[in-house]
């Protein structure tokens, strides 16, 4: 019925939330949004981003950006042990802890023989009590080992040549940089990105179980409302270790106070692996985004859509699909503000044109607050000259159907084309105290800031049709 949509993700049974589409449907778009607003609750966020995508967004609100790569200068070292907290035992915490390294090292290292896999083990306990490291005793305030500690270990144990010779590129071949330092990582700012953009293919798999590890010991170390993004989630599911640690996460993040977002663009292959199909029956929350043809039967099996809602998905614009929140269905529409979309756009052409714009008035931010002028009142640079002056416009216009959205749209008409703002009216808005009403003739102002010697027009567009026109 057009109305919004409201929901706190973590009133459901879970917090978890699947979210598929094809490229470009905005699905990334979407859940950047969703992060842009879980924020100003206080939530924590973590994000690990395949592509890049998510830079501009934590640069934006002073997140933490951090790019994981071999020639990287951030670091995680898979031996750091979780701090155990008050009603947890250090025991517990140590042998949880052995079996999530014992995936990342099947991730790593490939199939194994039980054999290889019971001295794996001993491996990796004989490590950290080389570090006098034991599940008995407090670990806390102990220095963990290294991959080559753990190297060190296998070269002296019978059974393991195979191991060791895989675990060496590692230590000391072409990934040496990746996996055998220190960690030079902290998780304390409210937005945490983690790019592995750079990381070569072979190794994207095991970037991001050690960074859903890495994230994982700070979950369990204290409580508090985070939200966990995993964009491109299909390629962990592209091993069964990967995919079986990405399905214990979703499993038990409720216990933590953490929503788990797992976001993928190949449908029948994330749900026909053996671990996608649990994932989405731990998420309370779906979105689904525009389906292709090759998805859609896939798509309507796994969610039980009515033959309606699978042409819905099949005709969907960009930003448009399906919510489920539970037992709710409902049509949706991903809407965002201008000041928001500047700052979680991936159109590269916007993202030019802002660019462009920021380069030719570095002194305008599009996320920065519009200073309050009274009219005619001007803002000067360091030198005097005018940057800004405010202008109160007037423009008339008939709003005949109140429930369509209107949209003005300032641009500077100097030698530089520049779009500074646009405002979304709807009926009874409270942004800008701009409003329409049923079939009257209204007047509406609205304060801009214009760049000095310099001329602008003003389009009032309606269903593409311009309605008002004023130029100053």
């Amino acid at each position: 019925n057009n109305s919004l949509i409201l929901f706190d993700r973590f009133s459901l049974e879970n917090a978890n939330q699947v979210v598929f589409g094809t490229s470009g449907g905005g699905k990334s778009y979407a859940v950047k949004l969703e992060i842009l607003r879980s924020i100003l609750f206080g939530n924590q966020i973590f994000v690990i981003d395949p592509e890049h995508e998510y830079k501009h967004v934590a640069e934006t609100l002073g997140g933490s950006f951090i790019k994981i790569s071999i020639a990287s200068d951030s670091h995680l070292n898979p031996f750091d042990l979780p701090a155990p907290r008050e009603d947890e035992r250090p025991e517990d915490i140590f042998r949880s802890h052995i079996l999530d390294l014992t995936g990342l090292m099947k991730v790593m290292l490939g199939k194994m023989s039980p054999e290889e896999e019971s001295v794996l083990d001993e491996a990796l306990i004989q490590s950290y009590a080389i570090k006098d490291i034991y599940p008995d005793q407090d670990f806390s305030d102990k220095e963990p080992p290294l991959m080559s500690d753990f190297q060190n270990v296998l070269e002296n144990m019978t059974g393991a040549e195979s191991l060791v010779i895989r675990i060496k590129k590692y230590t000391e071949g072409t990934f040496a940089g990746f996996l055998n330092r220190p960690t030079n990582v902290v998780l304390d700012n409210q937005l945490v990105v983690f790019s592995i953009r750079d990381m070569e293919d072979e190794l994207k798999p095991i970037a991001m179980y050690l960074v859903l590890n890495f994230i994982w010991t700070k979950v369990r170390k204290e409580l508090r409302k985070r939200i966990l993004v995993v964009d491109e989630a299909w390629w962990l599911l592209k091993n069964e270790a990967g995919a079986n640690f990405l399905l214990n996460t979703a499993k038990r993040a409720r216990k933590y106070f953490l929503g788990l977002t797992t976001i993928s663009q190949d449908v029948p292959d994330f749900i026909n692996s053996p671990f996608g199909k649990p994932i989405v029956t731990n998420a309370a929350l779906q979105l689904l985004m525009k389906q292709s043809p090759a998805a859609i039967e896939t798509v309507k099996e796994t969610f039980n859509l009515t033959e309606a809602e699978k042409i819905a998905l099949l005709g969907s614009r960009v930003g448009h699909g399906l919510f489920f929140a539970g037992t709710n269905h409902a049509a949706l529409r991903v809407v965002a503000s201008y000041t928001e979309d500047q700052i979680i756009t991936s159109d590269p052409r916007q993202i030019l044109e802002i660019k462009e714009a920021k380069s030719d008035n570095p002194k305008f931010n599009f996320t920065d607050n519009v200073p309050v002028l009274q009219d005619g009142e001007q803002v000067v640079d360091d030198d005097g000259e005018p940057v800004f002056k405010k202008k109160e416009i007037t423009l008339y216009a008939p709003c005949q159907t109140p429930t369509r959205r209107l949209r003005v749209v300032f641009f500077s008409i100097c030698h530089i084309c520049t779009v500074l703002r646009i405002f979304h009216l709807k009926k009874c808005s409270a942004v800008s105290d701009i409003a329409f009403c049923d079939n009257r003739l209204q007047t509406t102002k609205i304060s801009l800031l214009l760049r000095e010697k310099s001329a602008a027009r003003l389009f009032l567009r309606k269903r593409n049709r311009e309605i008002a026109v004023t130029k100053h």
